[in-house]
């Protein structure tokens, strides 16, 4: 009886990009939603009832058995758990018994009322705190490294053993530079991503999720048409950020070796030569490079990872052996 109700938010707004194994957080005795650690505000909320409000089962407490009513259980609910729209204090929640329509109408009356309220919806500026996104290549500030290479455990991401912080920062001391976490669905793999890389860089970082789609032109780059009938070698995702980290996440969803393969040479420390040249039109035209490190004075046709660089990757153990391997 008691799943037979729905909690309703209204956000002013889209809600953050993310991936579908993130939870959105809330606080009951709050009000407060958060989302990547960061607090979520909301203009409207409500406990949608499915159940006539008479609807009767037999329960059985302390050993005396008696009859209670959907309508008792859906407003002991609504005391115990507080909403907080914003600009609004903490109170209980709100019920609308969606089995009439005069509540109904109600509900649509809440749902209007709460946007004119708020205003017009503002457009984003910058990029979150706390992260970056695949949208931000107009990010050009400098990177700023913490003072040592330390995780430090994300106490809003709940349910991550403390032994996975210290794997992370044990091999992170020890040198090693990319990062793989596997598991799951819904146990924190791109939130926890996502912490490693903000917290690495200050919060620059670029993140892309895996498609059996994609070639190594989405993410190394390749030749693609430039206008005026020309061609030329257009950078992937990868190598127009080179200076931060790259978090691919479900990275079992596309074809790795096809999609990163060039990589798998500058992974080995070694450089890599690309099919692709300066110059289309000229055979003796130098043909791109990847470069295994960092260097200051890399040539045109040359590519370079910044010193903030490295993979961190998520893999879904459940469904990777019905994809790529």
């Amino acid at each position: 009886m008691i799943s037979k109700s729905m909690p309703f938010f209204v956000f002013h707004g889209a809600t953050p990009q993310g991936s579908s194994s993130e939870p959105f957080n809330f606080d009951p005795a709050t009000g407060q939603r958060r989302f990547r650690g960061q607090p979520l505000d909301y203009i409207g909320c409500c406990l949608l009832g499915l159940e006539p409000r008479t609807t009767q089962i037999t329960i059985t407490e302390n050993g005396t058995t008696r009859a209670i009513s959907y309508g008792e259980v859906i407003d002991a609910l609504s005391a115990d758990i507080k909403s907080a729209p914003v600009g609004s204090a903490a109170a209980p929640m709100p019920v609308f018994d969606l089995t009439q329509q005069t509540e109904m109408d109600r509900l649509k009356k809440m749902v209007v009322g709460a946007w004119q309220a708020a205003g017009p919806v503002q457009p984003k500026t910058g990029t979150q705190a706390g992260g970056g996104d695949e949208d931000d290549d107009d990010d050009d500030d400098e990177i700023t490294p913490p003072a040592q290479l330390e995780i430090p455990e994300n106490t809003d991401l709940l349910g991550i053993d403390p032994t996975v912080y210290r794997q992370i920062n044990a091999a992170l001391k020890s040198g090693k530079q990319h990062i793989m976490l596997y598991g799951p669905p819904g146990t924190g793999k791109t939130t926890l991503a996502r912490w490693i890389a903000a917290t690495l860089t200050g919060g620059k970082w670029t993140l892309v999720t895996g498609s059996s789609d994609w070639s190594s032109q989405d993410i190394i780059g390749g030749y693609q048409p430039v206008g005026d009938g020309g061609v030329a070698f257009i950078p992937g995702v990868l190598l127009r950020r080179f200076d931060r980290p790259l978090i691919i996440d479900e990275l079992n969803r596309c074809d790795i070796d096809k999609v990163i393969g060039p990589l798998f040479t500058v992974l080995s420390g070694q450089q890599t030569t690309l099919p692709y040249r300066l110059n289309i039109e000229d055979k003796d035209s130098p043909q791109y490079v990847i470069l295994p490190e960092s260097k200051a004075s890399a040539k045109v046709h040359e590519f370079a990872p910044g010193a903030h660089w490295r993979l961190v990757a998520t893999i879904n153990s459940i469904d990777k052996a019905a994809l790529y391997q």
